[in-house]
């Protein structure tokens, strides 16, 4: 296309090249990306913000760590100043190879370029302290974006909701469910469900359920990945009739059970031994249109034998 362009006297501009750069870069052919990349800047345009952005990108979703930083580097050697957007793409594939020190040396770096950490930079740096079980240190930098006047968003609060249930911290939870709401921030069914699933997980039925009906009461529905924490909660805690209601009710509540609400009912009917309420179960989910996978004939089999 670029050859077409030249041939007829049509220089491709930075936006021509943008467009090339973003197609390539979302069809994983990272490497013809940086070809077209360097032809550029031998053909003396210059690459503007957007250009490194793309290219930038590409690398992060590839884990290239190496090539992003290099790719930085040039970007800020060429007079080109990276914005957040740019600081968040590195702090963001640094927090997803666990590189925590990495991804807080991208702030050092935001702010020798003038600019200060904003919410998607806190965002960031915060679930990935919560996934690796640093709920103090996550804490620790929500203060700071306090402090610095960043207000938190609701994708902050469900990053330390889910930190705080993982290591026990239920009075915090509460605490911090308070503080959200207060500052106006609604829970959505994300911040929900990562509740829901730590209370089905320790056995705590009864208080999930309570948690259903106050999401209710709140306006957030329930979805179908609720109901299926639910069953499993049920499942784990050996009430498999609760369980089965359960999904028998998620009809009256205008949801369709999946492969993963069956499979879950399936697999604790097996572990209690009620192997003819699994094959009668089976039997439904066929008749529903439901299409067995592996994991459901390997249950039915595990529990026959």
């Amino acid at each position: 296309m670029l050859k077409e362009m030249s041939a007829r006297v049509f220089e491709p501009d930075c936006f021509t090249y943008g467009l090339l750069l973003d197609y390539l870069c979302k069809n994983r052919r990272w490497r013809e990306a940086r070809i077209i990349f360097d032809s550029m800047i031998r053909k003396g345009i210059k690459p503007d913000v957007t250009i490194y952005d793309i290219l930038l990108h590409g690398y992060a979703t590839k884990g290239a760590l190496s090539e992003m930083h290099s790719l930085l580097d040039l970007m800020v050697g060429n007079g080109v100043s990276p914005n957040h957007h740019i600081f968040n793409i590195m702090s963001c594939a640094y927090a997803k190879k666990a590189m925590i020190d990495e991804a807080m040396h991208i702030f050092t770096k935001m702010r020798q370029q003038g600019l200060s950490p904003d919410v998607v930079s806190y965002g960031v740096l915060i679930d990935a302290l919560c996934k690796l079980g640093r709920v103090d240190d996550a804490l620790l930098q929500f203060n700071h974006m306090i402090n610095e006047g960043v207000t938190p968003n609701i994708v902050v609060f469900t990053s330390l909701v889910y930190g705080l249930c993982t290591v026990d911290k239920w009075e915090k939870v509460e605490e911090l469910f308070l503080k959200m709401l207060n500052q106006g921030i609604r829970p959505n069914i994300i911040f929900f469900n990562t509740i829901l699933c730590n209370l089905c997980r320790e056995g705590r039925v009864m208080e999930a359920r309570r948690l259903i009906d106050s999401m209710v009461c709140m306006g957030v529905k329930p979805d179908v990945i609720s109901y299926n924490t639910l069953i499993d909660g049920h499942c784990l805690a050996n009430r498999i009739d609760e369980a089965s209601q359960l999904l028998d009710s998620m009809a009256s509540v205008g949801l369709k059970p999946d492969i993963f609400s069956y499979d879950t009912l399936l697999n604790g009917y097996c572990k209690v031994g009620r192997i003819d309420k699994a094959y009668c179960l089976f039997r439904e989910m066929l008749r529903k249109g439901v299409t067995p996978g592996v994991v459901t004939y390997n249950t039915i089999l595990h529990g026959l034998f």
